[in-house]
């Protein structure tokens, strides 16, 4: 028969696969929280608040990366194997799925917000029966024997608390009621002595199994009206609308978070985004303004309030914002970028030609970047200038219609012929705006 460790590991290497393949290259390192989502992980939103009961179990196949997932069936290959020699394929599996849905479970009551992935709580399980079945059967066992296998799992232990450190989303949760429910399990699925009664070790599961849909019915009563996770499967929800670009279905979302968790910042500021796609201008602004409240999102709010004004013609207004965020990060290549763009509104065409300098020496291959410092030489009456780096905008993005739009208007100003310009600006479309020259 087919060991049931090793119908794990295929199930978490094929689940990790079909994952990094459905999403983009990232995941293979570091997934986003909606693809971790997608593919089954937990939290008191999804799980709890949508009556996802299902992820309990799913989120132990789910993996944070290619380095999560090899050391968690690194551990597993190790401690699962003698916990299933001890105890039999089909106890351990159970034992195994038992100690998941604990340690998920025990994840949510601890961090209901945490996205919950990985083996690991099942793998603290199945240490959990280990200590269990060396505890009752001592006489089954070589001395040393629990010291051995538990270096493995210190292992997994020193990894976690080193980790934690990194990333203050460390499951550690997940790992204490995964160990707790493994114990209990194993005790529970212990082999039958001669003078035992099968019955008590099926009576002793039964009420193991019980005992987690209590608790996941109490997690329920406790978490599924509480603000903070409603307001979490809210934005999820607003995320993915705003992925798809369908800004009115994410509208009512995000009012819907805010209105839960007045203090979520990120999504004042995709509210902002929406409320920007839907021409709410004045809301978008006001949107942008409560989100600099929080520092952590102060760069975003000044990048989205900077674009709201450029729409709308304020263009000192985008200069100050911009400002702003350069100040908070002078490395942002397209901040200096959009900041020259409304510098050529306003005539400043100097300060624009300096902030175009400084955007191409942080990004050198930045079309955007080479079209608006052409615009400014043009405005300068620099038509040389203006068609050698139109002409390199086009050289790295040759389907976007104001490159052909603006080098068509440089060589007509320097009495040149632009019929291919032309013909390519009418064939990709562009609406100019009032300032641009003409």
């Amino acid at each position: 028969m087919v060991s049931a460790v090793r119908i794990i590991i295929a199930l978490n290497v094929a689940c990790f696969i079909a994952m990094v393949c459905s999403s983009s290259v990232q995941s293979l390192l570091i997934p986003s929280s909606m693809t971790l989502l997608n593919w089954g992980a937990s939290s008191a939103s999804e799980t709890i608040a949508a009556h996802q009961f299902w992820r309990l179990f799913t989120c132990s196949f789910v993996h944070a990366g290619i380095l999560h997932l090899g050391i968690n069936l690194f551990v597993l290959r190790d401690i699962g194997r003698e916990v299933e020699k001890a105890y039999g394929h089909l106890s351990f599996s159970l034992i195994y799925l038992l100690s998941a849905c604990g340690g998920a479970l025990t994840s949510i009551f601890v961090n209901p917000l945490l996205i919950s992935a990985g083996a690991s709580g099942a793998i603290f399980g199945s240490f959990g029966a280990m200590l269990a079945v060396v505890w009752r059967r001592p006489e089954n066992f070589p001395r040393g024997y629990l010291l051995l296998h538990g270096k493995i799992v210190g292992f997994l232990i020193l990894y976690s608390i080193v980790f934690s450190f990194i990333d203050k989303n460390t499951d550690n949760a997940a790992h204490f009621g995964g160990c707790l429910v493994g114990f209990l399990a194993g005790l529970c699925f212990l082999p039958v002595q001669r003078n035992q009664p099968e019955s008590l070790k099926k009576t002793g599961a039964a009420l193991l199994i019980l005992a987690l849909f209590a608790v996941t019915f109490f997690a329920y009563r406790q978490l599924s009206n509480r603000p903070d996770v409603l307001a979490e499967t809210y934005y999820r929800k607003a995320v993915q609308m705003l992925k798809e670009k369908n800004y009115a279905a994410a509208l009512p979302l995000l009012d819907m978070t805010i209105a839960k968790a007045p203090d979520n910042a990120n999504a004042y500021c995709d509210r902002a985004r929406a409320n920007l796609e839907l021409k709410h201008f004045d809301r978008a602004i006001a949107d942008c303004t409560s989100a600099l409240r929080d520092k952590n999102v102060e760069s975003s709010a000044y990048a989205i309030r900077a674009a709201i004004y450029q729409k709308i013609g304020n263009y000192a207004a985008s200069v100050k914002d911009l400002t702003s965020l350069i100040d908070l990060d002078a490395k942002d290549s397209m901040a200096y970028n959009n900041r020259a763009w409304s510098e050529e509104a306003l005539g400043q065409l100097d300060a624009a030609v300096r902030d175009c300098d400084n955007s191409l020496r942080l990004k050198s291959d930045s079309a955007t970047t080479y079209d608006t410092r052409g615009v400014a030489h043009i405005l300068l009456n620099d038509f040389e200038r203006a068609k050698v780096d139109l002409a390199q905008a086009i050289k790295l993005k040759q389907n976007d219609g104001a490159f052909y739009y603006h080098l068509m208007i440089a060589k007509r100003r320097a009495g040149q012929s632009f019929d291919l310009e032309r013909q390519k600006f009418l064939e990709l479309g562009y609406t100019p705006e009032s300032w641009e020259p003409r």
